[in-house]
């Protein structure tokens, strides 16, 4: 009876990993979206593909994972801008 139990919970940990459910309530501009119905999911592996599936046209539900840093992925700044800006009279 342990040995099932324990094989239980072991099976429930391992396969709960991949099947995370949502909690709460959504915030921002997710407050009031109900899901994404029949549309595939697609979970990006890479900053290329989250640019390429939040620019497209195709309607599908993003599975965000982790944290995706976009700091460089654009390019670096000298921090300077180019034009100078004038108070008006």
């Amino acid at each position: 009876m342990l040995a099932s139990c324990l094989f239980i919970s072991a099976l429930s940990y391992a396969t709960g990993a991949a099947a995370v459910a949502a909690s709460g309530t959504a915030f921002g501009y997710a407050t009031g979206t109900t899901g994404g119905g029949s549309a595939a999911a697609v979970t990006p592996t890479s900053l290329a593909q989250v640019v390429s599936v939040l620019s497209d046209s195709t309607t599908r539900v993003v599975n965000i994972d982790r944290i995706w840093d976009f700091t460089t992925y654009y390019g670096t700044t000298s921090g300077q801008v180019g034009f100078t800006c004038y108070q008006g009279s």
